[in-house]
């Protein structure tokens, strides 16, 4: 550490020099991989100092994230990096987390807490004395169940049907009712007691509905399902598992494909690998996250959350910005474990101007990774442009999108090779 010029002072620090010791610096950061000094959070706190932690006990429940405190994606050097790297980059930021600091330390005080405890009073004491147990204590984290609907009364409780049989029972499933128009109640109906329903007076699109789920929602996991699409059994299990292993914070998983036009299930293969990057996204998002995206909560809300603004690819914003947000937190796990009823639309003009807002969104951050990946961005949203004149059927509109595809990434791009064949199996019918 001394060799790379940083100030190593490792000693027992009296009482009345801890005070003086916090208060002089940023930030405190705890980089602590299994056993935590947890005490060391409230006397940052009373210094009036925010805090970087890694996930472990001790330590995430006592950061507010993006209040007064950041926590990292996971336990590595990198991700712990990542978030001193963001700090130093933005002293707005900083400047934030002190403010978040300063306004909870009334909350936080020794007073409010036995205050808190004294409006319990004796609930919860058993008659002998010890407190009583609510029930068993749960192994697995918490997790919530997103559904958006907007007039799919007639496939709705497929998805429901399927969440209802995973393997490892979700704590909650909301289901999010865009502004439906059809006869959505009756169809939820016989779910009534099984579900959380929210109504939008007005359609807000897909990911505004997402977002309002995940504001409600109470668990550590939010696992998306579009109100089409469908769950294996062991979908959620399956997840869980691989991601605990990788250390993920998100992931997503492999499919299958059964079209409107042909009753015929197909797998849809992705030239993926265990952890996806930013340069596995720019070429575009073929994984579809509307029903395999698993994510911890604070995860999805420290990278943003769904930009309301996109009325398409809103889904590919978010995965550039997940891995944007942190390295090696995304993971895609292989596996056959959702189906998806793609139902062809007609592209409008208001998909061509979320590819634009999109690129403009991304370009630049991407560029200060690496040359190539703006390159093969606008080849993804070439190539996107060109799948919605497909629609259209403006075939001299596809020929030039396509051809700008090519020149931007001649090399290695693999959705030219994939997902085109795949999209031209798909293309709808014009009546």
């Amino acid at each position: 550490m001394e060799s790379l010029g940083v100030n190593v002072s490792n000693g027992w620090v009296s009482p009345s020099a801890v005070s003086g010791i916090f208060s002089g610096h940023d930030v405190v950061i705890l980089t602590h991989t299994a056993a935590s000094q947890s005490g060391v959070i409230p006397t940052a706190y009373g210094s009036g100092v925010p805090v970087i932690a890694v996930p472990v006990g001790g330590l995430v429940e006592q950061i507010d994230p993006g209040v007064s405190g950041l926590l990292t994606a996971d336990r590595s050097p990198q991700a712990v990096a990542a978030e001193i790297r963001r700090l130093a980059e933005d002293r707005s930021l900083l400047q934030r987390l002190r403010i978040g600091v300063t306004q909870g330390r009334q909350q936080r005080s020794m007073k409010s807490f036995l205050t808190a405890i004294s409006a319990v009073g004796l609930k919860g004491i058993s008659p002998r004395g010890y407190p009583s147990l609510a029930g068993p204590t749960k192994c697995k984290p918490s997790i919530s169940v997103v559904v958006p609907v907007y007039n799919r009364s007639h496939s709705i409780a497929r998805a429901i049907n399927s969440v209802l049989a995973q393997s490892v029972t979700p704590d909650e499933i909301i289901i999010v009712d865009d502004g439906s128009t059809d006869n959505l109640a009756s169809a939820l109906e016989p779910f009534s007691d099984r579900v959380r329903i929210i109504r939008h007076a007005s359609n807000m699109g897909a990911g505004g509905a997402r977002n309002t789920g995940v504001s409600a929602a109470t668990g550590e996991l939010i696992a998306f399902l579009d109100s089409d699409d469908a769950w294996t059994q062991h979908k959620l299990a399956s997840q869980m598992a691989f991601m605990q292993k990788h250390a993920l914070s998100t992931s997503c998983t492999g499919f299958e494909i059964i079209t409107d036009k042909k009753s015929v299930s197909r797998i849809a293969w992705r030239p993926y690998g265990e952890i996806l990057g930013v340069s596995d996204f720019a070429w575009g998002c073929y994984i579809s996250p509307g029903s395999t995206l698993l994510s911890s909560r604070d995860f999805f809300l420290k990278s943003g959350a769904f930009d309301d603004r996109f009325q398409r690819f809103e889904d590919w914003d978010l995965m550039l910005r997940m891995v944007e947000t942190s390295d090696n937190a995304f993971g895609f796990l292989n596996k056959l474990l959702a189906t998806i009823y793609l139902e062809r639309k007609i592209g409008s003009e208001s998909w061509l101007a979320a590819l634009d807002m999109l690129q403009e969104k991304h370009e630049g951050s991407l560029k200060e990774r690496s040359k190539s990946l703006p390159r093969k961005l606008r080849s993804g949203v070439a190539f996107n442009r060109a799948s919605v004149f497909a629609t259209q059927r403006n075939w001299e509109a596809v020929t030039r999108e396509l051809s700008k595809a090519i020149l931007f990434a001649p090399f290695g791009n693999w959705p030219f090779r994939v997902i085109l064949s795949e999209r031209l199996r798909t293309l709808p019918i014009r009546m």
